[in-house]
């Protein structure tokens, strides 16, 4: 061997920078071919270049006077180590692109690789002259087959580096081919790069949580922080909490009153005892021993015993999840109110962690998704603890980047809420005791195991306590005795205030003398024995007889009445309904329409005060001048356009006596209550509005359950209803609804009502088969003349009014054919403005809702708007900074680049891809102008946790992060053609696959970044391409620090946003 084993280490070296580096160049190769690769090689070969690249100049450098070959060796060492830093400056422009599993996009690719590709071919080039200059020299001048053999069998060959000793058993092996040696040298040193590369991923990953964290601690400004609670905060989020019976209405004082009447010992286990000094029981004043019965007395101390374990859980740290079950009616809902509103649950909680929060949710199945719903928990919960922390708000600002891009409740998923809500419930310093009322109301989409395992998780910390109230479920049942929750069964613990209850409303009777103190007892005790702990049987068994006294009964036919009235609640309806109506054929068929008004699709419309924004109130429906007009005579002519309801006084007339029928023909099962969305002294007819737009609702979820669920209430409902000759009461409905709107548009001609909310009304309610679909036509066009006469407002989002179809297309295709014959004689103008507003409705009302709501694209009447001569790609005006009715900056935009934009970001939840790609194709074949450039801002996607390229209007803007994008149609056709490969592949053969090869100059490029309501000009694109990418690439969730870009002078200018806007007018 003619040369010393420093050279063999040098060697050794060379080899892995050629291993690593052709690894590196093949992979870069595949990425600009749109190949997909396997997650982190890109980046591990590159290390992996770069390690070697260093040992191979410290192995260089510890060689002594060196011979010729190793000279040689010195000179292409050097030659390999600047070939490795040249080929890392390449790598730093893919390194991120390599997602697993993820089909690269052509539009990347094809901006990117007409450079790159020939600096990688250069380097290519060069490492292969360095392995031909190793494998016909240098190798046969350092180490023969007989130097290998040789140093092997020596004594000192196991002192060698592992990656030498692997070089010299090969040689001896009679390997001295370059590719097996590079081969071999891969094989030796990979595991060793792999593990560094994960030792150094997982330095980067804490680099990134400690980065996130000190965001978290960046202040937040104010407009901020009001865009996320306005996010967070649903209109009907506290209904059902304020819809329970009032807490001083309430008769449970007994929950504290036991206590602070008694002196209870805690677990004898801990020699603890609970104090009752903390206790207040000035709420409980009202509330006397001597209105139980003797009875109750003797139940006393049991119940005082069991009240006194809710008691002790309130104090203790054991059993965090306390369950309040009970048979539907006993209460559980009131006493949740009870319990929450009541200062002394505040005073016990204090006792087991100082300051702890106090949260509540009611769910409500009758109710909307929001009240029904896992998501509906998680964001009230969220909203409660942001409300009113400042602190707080910021944390989850600055921890969470998507957060900024929420407008409304649609715009969260329950994953992302549930992050939020436990990562701010995790903090120890923060106790948290949060009530659940209803379980069982969750709805079916979500199911108990869903919900029992959100409970459980909040159960994972100390400082958490959950406290939830159901009727016993078998489900529930299981579910949290698995968790070993304590737990009490409400009608075992009711009957002293289910007697308090009864002596309030029967003793006035004994104290006039129409009934005796006797008769009074024997009432009350058989009230109480036949309720069953159940309250609201209570209620409507004790009205019974309050009714039954008022119309004179004796004290015999009290008693007889009671006997009479049935045990189980749903029988207690029934015989309600039979002896209110009996067989009076009338009453019962105008209490059965009354009735199934009831159980119609509940919904909220939305009423602004023109030019007053302060002054808006929700309408919730059915309202009672709704059931009014449907019982006209004359209701078939509701939508005649001379119908206008009669006066205002007459109207009130008619009302009175609709509630009086309401009141006297249904038994008790309805009642009507005045809007709690109703606000503001606007006008002197104020009072009369509220009259008539009170809202007609079941007296309890149970007489709901109770007709839609037994046959008893199923013949209540459909008494000589035939569903197949009559009406739907949906369509009945919503036709009083656009009356009661035309009527209110004549009384208050400020008032606008959303025009969404009633198409939404129209679409649920229209008939969807048969002849009835005239229904669905003399609706539209009476809300098209609403919208026509502005009784009805249009979205926020339009800066000029849109033509009434073009907000019809959320509800492709069910208004379809109405949408195209409405402007089948229409001008080219109006069919072109037509087809520019149906590419804005479809794409951004998309936004507004859940993946699971969007609407399918219109594609059967874009493809007929293109037939009847509509341009796609004629210019129109899209507004960037809109400042009222008029835009202050508008960007001409043609229907296409809208289209091809919205398209691009929704691919992954369009319910029907193809149709897309049928629209784009057709739209595509008549562009004769693909440089065309549309101004888009990249933003945090709601749904997908990465950014998205989307038009939007500057006004309102509440901050945050956003990357205004120069972008034109040859890259938005190549980045939709990329987006759609996953979910539906267009063949390489289509005209469309034809034309994109023919794209070969896309552009994009950022022109400025608002941050913080502050505007930065970007002066070189070179290093934001890290962050176009993330535009680009739906795979890629990494962090790029915009603030250390925007900080250096040399990349950014701030400029005044309106400065930087007219810049872009000038420039066209």
């Amino acid at each position: 061997m003619t040369t010393g084993l420093e050279a063999l280490g040098a060697a050794s070296a060379v080899l892995q920078v050629i291993s690593f580096s052709c690894n590196v160049v093949s992979l870069c190769h595949g990425i600009y071919d749109g190949k997909p690769t396997v997650e982190h090689d890109l980046e591990d070969y590159a290390s992996g270049m770069i390690d070697a690249a260093g040992r191979l100049q410290t192995r260089c450098q510890a060689m002594p006077q060196m011979t010729d070959a190793e000279k040689k060796l010195a000179e292409i060492g050097r030659k390999c180590q600047e070939t490795a830093k040249d080929l890392e400056k390449e790598t730093q422009a893919v390194t991120q692109l390599c997602q697993k599993g993820t089909l690269y996009k052509a539009a990347w690719a094809t901006l990117r690789s007409s450079k790159h590709r020939k600096n990688i071919e250069r380097l290519q080039k060069s490492l292969e002259g360095y392995r031909g200059v190793m494998e016909t020299q240098l190798m046969l001048e350092l180490c023969t087959n007989r130097d290998a053999i040789e140093l092997k069998q020596s004594q000192g060959f196991g002192n060698l580096s592992d990656d030498v000793q692997a070089l010299v058993s090969q040689i001896a092996n009679g390997h001295t081919k370059m590719e097996d040696l590079v081969n071999i040298e891969h094989s030796a040193t990979r595991d060793l790069v792999i593990r560094e590369a994960e030792r150094t991923r997982g330095e980067v990953n804490t680099h990134v949580v400690s980065e996130m964290q000190a965001l978290g601690a960046r202040a937040a400004t104010d407009s901020q922080r009001e865009g996320l609670l306005k996010s967070l905060k649903v209109d009907v989020m506290n209904q059902r909490y304020n819809d329970v019976m009032d807490s001083n209405d309430s008769t449970f004082e007994r929950v504290f009153h036991s206590f602070g009447h008694m002196s209870y010992q805690g677990d004898p286990n801990d020699g603890q005892s609970l104090d009752v000094d903390a206790v207040d029981e000035s709420d409980s004043s009202s509330y006397t021993e001597s209105d139980w019965s003797s009875d109750s007395e003797d139940m006393i101390p049991e119940i005082d015993e069991k009240w006194c374990g809710f008691i002790s859980w309130l104090q203790s740290d054991k059993n965090k999840i306390f369950w309040i079950r009970g048979k539907p009616g006993s209460g559980k809902s009131t006493l949740m109110k009870f319990i929450i509103d009541n200062d002394n649950t505040e005073r016990l909680l204090d006792r087991w962690r100082p300051g702890t929060k106090i949260l509540g949710h009611f769910f409500w199945k009758i109710g909307s998704q929001p009240q029904n719903s896992i998501k509906g928990l998680l964001c009230s919960l969220t909203y409660c603890i942001l409300s009113g922390c400042n602190r707080k708000i910021d944390q989850v600002l600055g921890r969470f980047d998507n957060a900024l891009s929420k407008d409304s409740y649609h715009d969260w998923s329950s994953a992302e809420l549930e992050k939020i809500l436990f990562s701010l419930l995790e903090e120890d310093d923060y106790p948290v005791c949060i009530f659940i009322d209803g379980l069982d109301e969750i709805s079916d989409e979500d199911g108990y195991f869903k919900l029992q395992g959100v409970i459980e998780r909040m159960n994972t910390w100390n400082n958490i306590k959950v406290c939830v109230s159901s009727r016993p479920e078998t489900q529930l049942v299981e579910g949290f005795e698995t968790l070993g929750a304590t737990s009490i069964r409400l009608e075992d613990l009711t009957r002293p205030e289910m007697s308090t209850y009864v002596n309030k409303q029967l003793q006035q009777f004994s104290s006039d003398g129409r009934i005796s103190a006797p008769t009074l007892w024997r009432l009350t005790d058989g009230l109480l024995h036949k309720a069953q702990g159940v309250f609201l049987w209570l209620f409507l068994a004790t009205r019974s007889l309050v009714n039954g006294i008022h119309n004179r009964d004796d004290e015999d036919t009290l008693l007889q009445r009671l006997e009479q009235l049935p045990g189980e609640l749903e029988n207690l309806y029934a015989d309600m309904w039979r002896r209110l109506n009996g067989d009076n054929s009338v009453y019962r068929e105008t209490a059965g329409r009354y009735l199934r008004y009831a159980v119609t699709r509940r919904s909220l419309i939305r009423v602004t005060v023109e030019s007053r924004p302060q002054f808006w109130f929700f309408i919730q429906r059915p309202t009672l001048l709704e059931v009014t007009l449907a019982e006209r005579p004359d209701n078939g002519e509701l939508l005649a356009s001379e119908a206008n309801g009669g006066s205002f006084d007459d109207l009130m007339l008619l009302a009175h006596k609709t509630a009086g029928n309401v009141h006297t023909r249904c038994a008790g099962l309805l009642q009507l209550s005045k809007s709690r969305y109703m606000r503001g002294k606007i006008l002197s007819k104020n009072d009369g509005i509220n009259t008539l737009m009170q809202q007609m609702d079941f007296i309890h979820r149970t007489a709901h359950d109770f007709l839609l669920e037994t046959q008893a209430g199923q013949s209540i409902l459909n008494y000589k209803h035939v569903a197949s000759l009559s009406v739907n009461s949906n369509v009945t409905l919503v036709k009083a609804m656009l009356c009661t709107l035309r009527i209110l548009h004549r009384e208050l001609a400020f008032f606008k009502v959303n025009a969404r909310d009633v198409i939404s009304s129209i679409a649920w309610a229209a008939p969807k088969s048969g002849d009835v679909k005239s229904e669905t036509t003399s609706m539209l066009l009476t809300a098209y003349e609403l919208f026509e006469s502005r009784a009805l407002s249009f979205p926020s989002a339009w800066y000029i009014r849109p033509l009434f179809v073009s907000l019809l297309k959320q509800y492709s295709p069910l208004f379809d054919d109405w949408v195209i014959s409405s402007v089948e004689w229409a001008n080219s103008s109006v069919i072109n403005k037509s087809l520019h507003e149906i590419a804005i409705e479809w794409g951004s009302f998309g936004y507004l809702l859940s993946p699971t709501r969007v609407p399918r694209c219109p594609t059967r009447v874009m493809q007929k708007r293109i037939l009847m001569g509509a341009d796609p790609h004629a210019i129109t005006l899209w507004p960037v900074q809109d400042g009222g009715n008029e835009p202050e900056f508008a960007q001409q935009v043609t229907a296409y680049g809208l289209f091809l934009t919205f398209a691009m970001n929704r691919f992954w939840k369009a319910p029907d891809a193809s149709g897309l790609v049928d629209v784009i194709d057709t739209m595509a074949q008549t562009c004769t102008n693909w440089q065309t450039t549309i101004l888009l801002v990249g933003e945090r996607s709601s749904s997908t946790h990465r950014f998205i390229l989307r038009p939007r209007s500057l006004r309102g803007y509440q901050g945050g992060t956003d990357l205004f994008c120069e972008v034109n149609l040859q890259f938005l056709l190549l980045q939709f053609l990329a987006a759609v490969e996953p979910i539906h592949p267009v063949p390489q053969e289509s005209r469309l696959r034809k034309l994109a090869k023919t794209l070969t100059k896309p552009v994009a490029i950022i022109r400025f970044i608002m941050q913080d309501n502050e505007c930065y000009r970007v002066l070189n694109q070179q290093p934001f391409q890290d962050v176009l990418r993330l535009l680009l690439d739906p795979t890629t969730y990494d962090h790029v620090d915009l603030q250390d870009l925007i900080d250096a002078p040399a990349r950014t200018k701030k400029v005044d946003l309106e400065t930087e806007l007219n810049m872009l007018s000038v420039n066209g």
